[in-house]
């Protein structure tokens, strides 16, 4: 599909093709405009992910590290191939967090002082670990 857009990757646009989504920086405006035309007419299973689910997921970072747009596929569907290999895999992660499949589950060895409450709150309690295993070597 972006191939077919004429435009050119590294000049117009960059993209990273992960097996749940599609995440896209643009060069200018008019690249934006012929890729997001482009995907949407393809109709494929997914969605463009708004500021809003963006910013309730911790993804809405000023730099735009993980993309100027998320195109994120529904649950069940792979991109395929993508830069994360040339096969589709027997089961995937990565897909809407409100899915009714989407359920998590945290464990632990240790009991924890923080409890997480989203992904990012993870470092924070392995690092506790990490400081308890220093403390522990003097």
């Amino acid at each position: 599909i972006l191939e077919k857009t004429g435009l050119k990757y590294g000049v117009d646009y960059l993209s990273f093709i992960d097996s749940t989504m599609l995440r896209l920086w643009y060069f200018s405006e008019q690249s934006k405009n012929v890729i997001k035309i482009a995907l949407n007419e393809a109709n494929l299973p997914g969605r463009f992910l708004s500021s809003r689910e963006k910013e309730k997921w911790g993804i809405n970072f000023s730099d735009h590290k993980y993309g100027d747009d998320i195109f994120l596929v529904n649950p069940g569907i792979q991109l395929n191939p993508s830069d994360m290999g040339g096969k589709a895999l027997p089961g995937m992660h990565g897909y809407d967090p409100s899915d009714k499949d989407s359920d998590a589950i945290w464990m632990a060895n240790f009991e924890s002082s923080k409890k997480p409450n989203k992904v990012q709150d993870i470092f924070n309690v392995m690092m506790e670990k990490v400081d308890e295993i220093e403390r522990s070597k003097v």
